[in-house]
């Protein structure tokens, strides 16, 4: 091959090179543009959705009616056991004894002969029988 040639088919290289480059510059260009059109969208769709709450975006599934959501979610409770909970107990008291006070305390006076005092506490103490014991026999 002659160094004419050879000069010749590296021009020829060195232009079909450039423009390679350039056709690969605006393709990298285009690319560019679309992926940033794309990220654009995805900004725009994601704003959107952030100031909803949680409840109304779920996976990506539209929410259901208030109405039927509550009733969907309600679950059948069991019944407690009998017994339970602190149900008021209507026991009328079996005996009534009032206290006196003989004589004071403190200081030993007799107060045998005075009137109780017209206000006074009440209180009801009540007795639990002592189980009935059983013979090991």
């Amino acid at each position: 091959m002659a160094k004419s040639q050879g000069l010749k088919a590296l021009e020829s290289l060195k232009i079909r090179y450039a423009e390679l480059e350039a056709q690969a510059n605006k393709l990298k260009e285009e690319n560019n543009a679309k992926l940033k059109q794309s990220f654009a969208e995805k900004i725009q769709a994601t704003n959107k959705q952030v100031n909803k709450p949680s409840s109304s975006r779920q996976n990506g599934r539209k929410a259901a009616p208030k109405g039927k959501d509550k009733k969907a979610k309600k679950r059948k409770r069991r019944k407690p056991r009998k017994g339970a909970g602190n149900c008021p107990k209507n026991k009328e008291p079996n005996g009534t004894e009032t206290a006196t006070v003989e004589k004071c305390d403190l200081c030993g006076k007799d107060l045998s002969d005075k009137a109780p005092l017209e206000s006074y506490n009440e209180r009801i103490i009540e007795d639990i029988p002592d189980l009935p014991e059983e013979d090991a026999w």
